[in-house]
């Protein structure tokens, strides 16, 4: 019997972090993932960079090979990623960026590849001991080698505000504001 005729899913994710200087640390995960679409193993690496304590940059690569369940099919994955930190007095921005590709075994044995870029931004704002500001920005594009039909992404902006008084434990409020748009292309 095929357990994933059953529904069953799941990750296990398995590793290590060193800290290799006061101000550097790295980390190797070995990820198996096995669901009703995809199973496989992907190997992730990377290295957290804190040049000083306001400051911290990061690199990770992430490179694998998954099989579709349902047809048999391979795809080759490698993707890489960037992110930059800044935290000072109640303020704390981040950015990122990261690139995926994927190589994909069609049922003709061809191949297709599939890019995505995904960009992240965030920050928060300590307004005082009870408030907080936040926010996101995230927006993706994926491009198809089958053509633009198969293309798409999406763009993500969030704004919000976090009461929590201190001498009050009991009343908690998030005011937030999503912005959406999913850039689906189906011009043909």
């Amino acid at each position: 019997l095929n357990a994933y005729a059953f529904g069953s899913e799941g990750n296990l994710v398995a590793g290590m972090k060193s800290r290799i200087a006061d101000s550097a640390s790295v980390f190797l995960e070995e990820r198996y993932q096995h669901n009703n679409r995809m199973t496989g193993l992907t190997h992730g690496t990377g290295i957290n960079f804190a040049p000083t304590q306001k400051w911290s940059l990061g690199v990770t690569t992430d490179i694998g090979k998954l099989l579709d369940v349902q047809t048999g099919a391979e795809t080759d994955r490698l993707a890489g990623g960037l992110k930059l930190g800044y935290a000072n007095e109640g303020l704390t921005l981040s950015s990122g960026i990261e690139y995926r590709s994927d190589e994909v075994e069609q049922l003709d044995l061809g191949l297709t590849e599939r890019k995505t870029w995904l960009f992240r931004n965030s920050f928060k704002y300590q307004v005082n001991d009870a408030g907080r500001l936040l926010g996101k920005v995230n927006h993706s594009e994926s491009e198809s080698s089958q053509g633009t039909f198969y293309d798409g992404g999406f763009t993500e902006a969030v704004v919000g505000y976090a009461y929590r008084p201190v001498r009050n434990d009991r009343l908690n409020a998030l005011l937030k504001y999503t912005y959406f748009y999913n850039s689906v292309n189906r011009s043909v």
